[in-house]
């Protein structure tokens, strides 16, 4: 029996590529498939997944023949996954050698359907055959619960640092040719299960100097960052398709603010003129309040613990124009003393 289908999705990311299959290949947990798919690269990343594959007969390589993005590649892959529990890594990434196995056991021995642990943000390799942080023992939750849904919508969007029973998967798909395709995919598996485990200590590494990978986030100027509207509908949308929309409606409203205000972060990097970019951080700020209404005082301390103030004010600055609310300046420093009118 196939224990773990760990799923890559790979782009031109032949310079990294043998650092995430060789922390895959020696894995603990023995009973793992590893299905990689390479999403029509230009560079060596195919040779590599091709050489691997002669050497391990674990490795199962797919080629698209036309770039698909992540959403559609990972989406092949689970079409032909075949393990009791699913993960995904993303090919300029890597693991700790130990983490399929301790997911796979906190799993089977909590009942779980899902299990989530740690990502750090890495530049460079480390030794992983040594623990980055002492270990703690696995936190077991129902995120129905109302002191647990804090912790739902805490956790990174991000599919890699989970691993998800393949019922509780079922016929459901990454959303195709979009950005933020993990929000939806993510939050809806984390509000279907009833059962979480979160193992607190890190495991995964993202990488975060591939400019070439599928999931590098760039600060050119693009409409793309619209998508992340249709992203929240879906999520929406999700949640009422298992009746669990009341459970979960004003975590929903939380992250349909988060992951839109934090759009404005990235249009305030856009390499762009001044006037361009005070255009567009009017334009998506007046779809975030058209859409969302106004902020209720205890969502803008939220919102500040969990994107910081800075990308924050960007959002207030615009309600404070529109005479939404007041805020208060104190040495020329904005506090969090507002006023809502």
């Amino acid at each position: 029996m196939i224990k773990v289908s760990i799923i890559i999705p790979v782009y031109n990311s032949g310079k990294y590529l043998r650092t995430c299959l060789d922390s895959l290949v020696n894995q603990t947990l023995k009973d793992i498939e590893i299905i990689a798919v390479d999403d029509n690269s230009s560079d060596n990343s195919l040779l590599i997944l091709m050489e691997y594959a002669k050497k391990y007969h674990n490795i199962k390589v797919y080629h698209n023949r036309k770039n698909l993005g992540q959403g559609a590649t990972r989406n092949k892959g689970l079409e032909y996954a075949k393990g009791e529990y699913i993960g995904f890594v993303d090919s300029d990434d890597y693991v700790r050698y130990n983490m399929y196995e301790d997911m796979y056991k906190a799993a089977i021995n909590n009942n779980a359907p899902l299990v989530t642990t740690m990502l750090l943000y890495v530049t460079e390799d480390l030794d992983l055959k040594n623990d980055v942080v002492c270990r703690s023992d696995p936190i077991v939750y129902d995120p129905t619960i109302d002191i647990n849904k804090e912790q739902v919508v805490s956790d990174s969007p991000s599919a890699c640092n989970k691993l998800f029973k393949r019922e509780l998967i079922g016929h459901y798909r990454f959303l195709e040719n979009t950005f933020f395709e993990d929000v939806a995919f993510s939050y809806y598996m984390l509000m279907k299960s009833d059962k979480i485990v979160i193992l607190p200590y890190f495991n995964y590494f993202y990488r975060i100097n591939n400019y070439d990978s599928l999931s590098f986030k760039t600060y050119k100027k693009t409409e793309k960052i619209y998508d992340i509207f249709e992203v929240l509908e879906k999520l929406e949308e999700d949640v009422k398709s298992i009746n669990k929309y009341n459970i979960f409606k004003d975590e929903i409203r939380f992250l349909k603010l988060a992951y839109s205000i934090t759009q404005l972060f990235d249009i305030n990097k856009w390499d762009v003129t001044k006037e361009e970019k005070e255009e567009a951080l009017r334009k998506m700020s007046e779809t975030i309040y058209n859409k969302y209404g106004m902020l209720r005082k205890r969502e803008i301390s939220l919102l500040c613990s969990k994107l910081g103030n800075e990308t924050v004010v960007l959002y207030l600055q615009f309600l404070a124009a529109k005479g939404k609310i007041k805020m208060i300046k104190n040495n020329k420093k904005t506090t969090n003393r507002l006023t809502i009118k």
